[in-house]
């Protein structure tokens, strides 16, 4: 042992050393303790595991030591003598030369866990980010009151929708409530948050059907129709006039239960015969709501 360039052990199984060569007191100075394990750093178990199982077999081993103040250093680990006679089995561990560095990375085992917990990690992070990039990207896109997409959300998709298909029929169909002020007045903004969640309910159109709605001012709502035509124009209207148009259960301030009808001003605005840009669309809808405002100006809110 003396004769080796690297620092050697002799060790039994239960970590008791039973010889060290100068190089290995020079490593941990002349006082140290008799058992290896109270030179580490780290737990001991797996040392005395490992110098377990290179007692069954004479092919060497690797064992990787952390000393304190050193850097982990690889031992080569040979059976020196096996069990007998109630004698315990020594193993012989002699620092390799290139130790320094493979102290570092050989304890693949531990190296692979590392890895895979730091990839768990990751890939939890990455949802938590992605599901916070969702979450920030719905409540910049929804109206808060009515949960409708608001008015730069139906932008985008319309603008998407004329530039993917040019060409196609659709509408934009714009919305607005006959003189809604009076009903905040009358019942309290409260209550008029309720009639437009409720409006909000009734010109919401099932997902198959591709129609997109969104609140787009106080009392004002938009639509966006693909595949309609002119010639279905009329018949759309009617049916959204029928369906804001129902009666609205309210609290009258007093206690009462009464009843609302709202009435509408409704514009629309068609693509590809009327334009083909969202901006003149917007422009066309806009002004046929405004000017559908005084043909129905008796149509008010009206308390049954």
């Amino acid at each position: 042992m003396q004769a080796l360039p690297h620092p050697a052990f002799v060790v039994d199984t239960g970590g008791l050393i039973y010889g060290l060569n100068r190089e290995a007191e020079n490593l941990l100075g002349r006082r140290h303790p008799d058992r290896l394990q109270d030179l580490l750093s780290t737990p001991a178990e797996p040392c005395l595991k490992r110098l377990r199982a290179m007692t069954r077999s004479n092919i060497p081993r690797l064992l990787r030591l952390e000393l304190p103040g050193q850097l982990p250093m690889i031992f080569h680990g040979r059976l020196l003598r096996a069990a007998r006679n109630g004698d315990p089995a020594l193993v012989l561990l002699v620092a390799d030369n290139a130790s320094a560095i493979l102290g570092k990375f050989i304890n693949l085992q531990y190296t692979q866990k590392k890895m895979a917990r730091r990839l768990r990690e990751d890939g939890r992070r990455h949802r938590e980010l992605r599901e916070e990039a969702l979450r920030l990207k719905h409540l910049s896109e929804t109206d808060p009151l009515t949960g409708l997409y608001n008015l730069r959300a139906l932008e985008a998709r319309v603008r998407r929708a004329l530039s993917e298909r040019p060409g196609r029929l659709g509408a934009l169909v714009y919305v607005d409530l006959n003189d809604f002020k009076s009903v905040n007045d009358r019942y309290g903004h409260e209550t008029g948050d309720l009639l437009l969640k409720a409006v909000s309910r009734k010109l919401t159109f099932p997902p198959q059907s591709k129609v997109i709605t969104a609140r787009i001012g106080g009392d004002e709502f938009a639509l966006w129709m693909p595949d309609l035509s002119p010639g279905a124009g009329p018949q759309m209207v009617l049916g959204l006039r029928a369906r804001v148009g129902l009666p609205y259960q309210i609290a009258d301030g007093k206690g009462r239960t009464a009843e609302l009808r709202l009435g509408v001003a409704i514009g629309v605005a068609f693509t590809p015969r009327e334009a083909d840009s969202y901006e003149a669309l917007r422009r066309l809808a806009d002004k046929r709501m405004y000017d559908d405002k005084p043909n129905r100006a008796s149509r008010a809110p009206v308390a049954i």
